[in-house]
C-alpha cells in the first residue's frame, strides 16, 4: 500500500517543474503519512512553494547532491502533484499549472475533460524523467534541469 502510495506521490514533481516557479499555496488538506507535508517537509519553510529554479531543483533533489536521480524524481514529482491541487479535488485544472504550455496540457489530458487526474500527470510526456536526462546517465543535473523547463515553458 505504501508503495502504492508513493507511486502516485510520484507524479507530483513535474508539474511544477512543468510550471517554472509558479506560486505554489496551500497545501493538501491532510498531512498524514505519505502526504506531501511528510515527503517534502521543507514544503513547510517555504511559505507559498519554490520561486525559482533553484529552489525547485533543490526541492526535487532530497538528498542534496546536486543532481536528482530517478527515485526522486518520482517520490516528488507526486507530492508537487498535490501541492498545486489547490482546491483538493486530486485533479489539476488550467488555473493550477498556469505555466504549462496549453498544447501540452491537452495533449496530457487524456480524456479530454478539462483537467488532469494523478494517472494523466504522471504519464504526461512533461513528468518524464527521460525527457529531463538529455544525456542518459541516469540523473538530471542543474543544468539539464534549467534547460528542461526552458523547454516546457516555450511555446509549440
Amino acid at each position: 500500500m505504501k508503495e502504492m502510495l508513493l507511486g502516485r506521490l510520484a507524479a507530483i514533481a513535474i508539474i511544477a517543474t512543468a510550471c517554472g516557479a509558479a506560486d505554489m499555496t496551500g497545501p493538501p488538506a491532510a498531512a498524514g503519512e505519505g502526504s506531501p507535508m511528510t515527503i517534502i517537509p521543507e514544503y513547510n519553510k517555504q511559505k507559498g512553494g519554490p520561486k525559482t529554479t533553484d529552489d525547485l531543483f533543490a526541492l526535487l533533489d532530497s538528498n542534496g547532491d546536486g543532481q536528482i536521480d530517478r527515485s526522486e524524481w518520482q517520490i516528488r514529482k507526486m507530492a508537487i502533484f498535490y501541492m498545486r491541487d489547490r482546491n483538493n479535488d486530486t485533479q489539476l485544472g488550467r488555473d493550477e499549472i498556469p505555466g504549462l504550455d496549453a498544447s501540452r496540457f491537452a495533449e496530457a489530458d487524456l480524456n479530454g475533460d478539462g483537467v488532469l487526474s494523478g494517472f494523466e500527470f504522471n504519464q504526461a510526456s512533461f513528468s518524464q524523467f527521460d525527457k529531463a536526462d538529455a544525456n542518459s546517465d541516469g540523473v538530471v543535473t542543474r543544468e539539464e534541469f534549467r534547460v528542461y523547463l526552458e523547454t516546457l515553458n516555450a511555446p509549440r
